[in-house]
């Protein structure tokens, strides 16, 4: 395609793309430049998108912006006074946006899911299949929490709360994560003052305020502060269930790994601007993956301690895995969530006899698989008799096995990883891809 016919269809806005547009803007400033700010709408999404999400995008997108550039200029300034002796001095006559800074973040406190009685009954029988344990239930709703290693799964079954009409609008589906921060106070202000929603729920007497706000497609994310009363979630809103055994160590899944996202392919860059501005999460380059009916493109963002990952995939095959996602969903959501786990072979042989079914990888997978690693100590053998996928570079390795689909709305992952492996196994995602699609045929 010609530069011109890029300009004019595919412009985006700061933030959403690979340009370093503040290193462009900070000459400019430095300069003592300061008029307005403007975007051209050059894009053919913008065009046809609704207009209040794309004039948000707009604004938070030279927020962001502004912000970039101020700590280019503290940046710029710091450096100069360490190596020649002079003050640090503000730009002149610049007011720049200084929102509070990016939140440390420290993993994912906890997933809701939005469920009904049946919908709540069969996932409390898969989370017991998985090896979780009912670790509570809530002091005044119809809400059951439960546990493994670090990781909590609420069940929100609660009449006349955002959960039911986010189920009646999704089904079965991921409604909220809660986010572990340093401060959630200081998390929320950041993110109303880069534009997000803010949310309060119904609150009962004792319980705790957890700060939220609503994600683009009109989900949850809690920001959940670490300090001794928050860190307690837990215990003030849930009257503890002693009456299972601790006895059983279970599969050995520990924390969350990942989540994926299912989106439609116009709504990718808005996902990207949102995460990168609200939690300081970093995309990583974009990968594209053939599958059964289409051609899936990925793109993950992670925080810069990767206690948080999430891959943002989109396909514009309408009958591809993800336009299906899309309809099942009635909109975009979490299609997947990867649970990690320190000895993936034990882990998946005690859920294999809890009854989880896996999806069946093609048996050619891991002729490919040895034909490109090679084969030591039969380690091929050992994946193809678990029905692992894997991956590795120089300095790690991944391994992951994706369940079948719950209800036909999302399944689970089970994954380990080792040394600093900082994918996703996006490698293995066509036999993945190819393995869903015949599970669902089947069906």
């Amino acid at each position: 395609m010609d530069p011109l016919s890029w300009s004019r269809h595919f412009r985006c806005f700061p933030g959403q793309g690979e340009l370093d547009v503040a290193g462009f803007l900070l000459p400019v400033v430095g300069s003592r430049y300061n008029g307005p700010l403007s975007l051209e709408v050059f894009n053919d999404v913008f065009r046809a998108s609704n207009t209040r999400q794309t004039a948000q995008d707009a604004m938070r997108s030279l927020l962001f912006l502004e912000e970039q550039v101020r700590l280019r200029v503290a940046e710029q300034s710091a450096s100069d006074h360490a190596e020649h002796g002079t003050l640090p001095s503000p730009v002149h006559r610049v007011e720049l946006f200084d929102p509070p800074p990016v939140p440390v973040l420290g993993g994912i406190a906890f997933l809701e899911v939005a469920v009904d009685a049946d919908a709540a009954t069969r996932m409390a029988g898969l989370l017991g299949q998985l090896g979780f344990k009912q670790a509570g239930q809530h002091r005044s709703k119809a809400v059951t929490l439960f546990r493994q290693g670090e990781i909590n799964v609420i069940l929100n079954a609660e009449p006349e709360s955002f959960a039911e009409g986010f189920f009646q609008m999704h089904g079965p589906a991921l409604c909220a994560v809660g986010l572990w921060t340093e401060d959630e106070v200081e998390a929320l202000a950041r993110a109303s003052a880069l534009l997000a929603t803010q949310f309060e729920g119904r609150v009962g007497p004792n319980e705790l305020t957890i700060p939220a706000i609503r994600s683009v497609d009109g989900s949850l994310l809690y920001f959940v502060g670490q300090g001794s009363e928050s860190r307690r979630l837990f215990e003030i809103d849930f009257v503890a269930d002693d009456s299972q055994s601790s006895a059983d160590v279970g599969p050995g899944l520990c924390t969350v790994d990942h989540l994926a996202m299912a989106l439609p392919a116009d709504t990718v860059d808005t996902w990207i601007l949102f995460y990168r501005a609200i939690l300081g999460l970093e995309p990583h380059g974009r990968m594209e993956m053939a599958e059964p009916y289409g051609l899936m493109r990925s793109r993950a963002v992670t925080s810069e301690n990767r206690t948080l990952r999430i891959t943002l995939n989109a396909s514009e095959g309408r009958q591809s895995m993800i336009a299906r996602s899309l309809n099942t969903f009635a909109g975009p959501g979490v299609h997947h969530i990867a649970l990690r786990c320190d000895d993936i072979f034990s882990t998946v042989a005690w859920l294999k006899a809890a009854g989880i079914a896996f999806l069946a990888m093609p048996d050619n997978y891991y002729d490919d698989l040895e034909a490109r690693i090679g084969d030591h100590d039969g380690f091929i053998p050992r994946l193809r008799e678990a029905g692992i996928l894997y991956d590795q570079t120089a300095n790690g390795a991944f391994f992951h096995i994706p369940t079948e689909t719950f209800m036909d709305r999302f399944s689970f992952e089970i994954v380990q990883r080792e040394g600093d492996y900082d994918g996703h196994g996006e490698v293995n995602a066509p036999s993945y891809l190819a393995a869903q699609g015949r599970a669902l045929g089947a069906h």
